[in-house]
């Protein structure tokens, strides 16, 4: 996204260091050009350098030099505007710079993501440092804790979980500093699917209670996606009536939204992210036909430049026709899953639904060819 590094390019064009360098070759034979000098100084003629400071700034290595100091200019300028009290200008760019990461979360590949996250937080990192002894602003103190449960959430699609958990760590207690409750519950919410993709689903429903506790059972996105991870950790180990309950309060928290908080962003929590959620609810407990009509609506929600949620709900439909007793399909459906969206690098997240598939399929039908097919390309996955 590199979204803060677009005034470096601007301070280069106004420098004037983007137009071509002069050359500065002399021809061999031909003496230094002599010129008069400004009559009013009253010096004799006298003959300029062939390399003066302009010239010299032309080669490489000192324009590297040149651009190292445009960039510390613009640091001491953020400095200064900043040095008593935070603009409201720059507060405005760094929470613009977290909703739009937010929005990316959807749609960019996480090892990409990951980079331009790490850029931009060690900048926060520094500006944070330098203020140590001055009061930092609210505003700062939530696109602190927005970042840091975005780190979280793009290392557990890499399936980072240790290292995602501690992210969650520090954006909780930051969180908790800002006084906001529903932000605080939304990192909650990242570090119980920390917990459920790590397999420890048990530990997931004790951090989303907390979360819903937290935020004192009010609408928010952190209430209904945990409300959504509780109804498929139930259904997982068939308590259907507490999965259902689940089910209904992170639809009653989605009705509650208002239309900000159900944009399609890591920090919402929209009519997709519902249906997902019914709908492998719905697949674990084996009610497919109500599983396949959340499926298809989620599909239909989701754009399909969406590489996480789209190959889960492809292997949910997989798992789906696997209880059907359609093998041949289900094994077509989950090899779609993993070849759809190979220009994308798939995550452990997705890797791993594969194989629980790949897992249910009976055993009777292990040695088909196509279910070989499917056991390869998991296996070039891991590789």
């Amino acid at each position: 996204m590199a979204v803060r590094r677009r005034g470096f390019v601007a301070c280069r064009k106004a420098a004037g260091y983007t137009r071509e360098a002069p050359s500065i070759e002399a021809p061999a034979a031909v003496a230094p050009t002599a010129v008069d000098a400004p009559a009013v100084m009253g010096l004799p003629n006298t003959a300029v350098p062939v390399l003066d400071r302009r010239m010299v700034l032309a080669g490489s290595a000192a324009a590297a030099l040149v651009l190292g100091d445009v960039e510390a200019l613009r640091r001491n300028l953020a400095e200064a505007v900043d040095h008593a009290a935070m603009s409201d200008a720059s507060l405005d760019d760094w929470e613009h710079t977290v909703h739009q990461y937010g929005l990316a979360y959807r749609y960019r590949p996480a090892a990409s993501l990951l980079v331009d996250l790490t850029a931009d937080f060690a900048e926060l990192n520094r500006l944070l440092h330098r203020r140590r002894a001055i009061l930092v602003p609210t505003r700062l103190t939530r696109v602190v804790a927005q970042m840091a449960g975005l780190l979280c959430a793009t290392l557990l699609r890499l399936g980072q979980y240790a290292a995602a958990r501690d992210w969650a760590r520090t954006a909780k207690i930051v969180a908790k500093e800002s006084g906001d409750s529903k932000l605080h519950a939304w990192v909650l919410s990242q570090e119980a699917y920390s917990h459920y993709y790590d397999g420890n689903p048990m530990r997931a429903v004790s951090v989303a209670t907390q979360a819903q506790h937290v935020a004192n059972h009010a609408p928010c996105p952190g209430v209904a996606q945990t409300a959504g991870l509780e109804a498929r950790v139930h259904a997982m180990h068939g308590n259907a009536e507490e999965a259902r309950a689940a089910l209904d309060r992170a639809e009653r928290a989605l009705g509650g939204l208002d239309a900000e908080a159900r944009m399609p962003s890591c920090f919402c929590y929209d009519e997709a992210s519902f249906v997902y959620h019914a709908g492998n609810t719905y697949t674990h407990l084996g009610r497919i036909a109500e599983a396949a009509a959340a499926q298809e609506r989620a599909l239909a929600l989701y754009p399909r430049t969406d590489y996480f949620h789209r190959p889960l709900l492809m292997l949910d439909r997989a798992d789906c026709l696997v209880l059907d007793n359609e093998v041949p399909a289900a094994v077509e459906c989950a090899k779609r899953a993993l070849r759809d969206f190979a220009a994308e690098p798939r995550t452990p997240v997705v890797d791993s639904r594969a194989r629980q598939v790949l897992g249910h399929i009976p055993a009777k039908a292990a040695t088909l060819p196509a279910v070989q097919e499917l056991r390869d390309l998991l296996r070039d996955a891991a590789a």
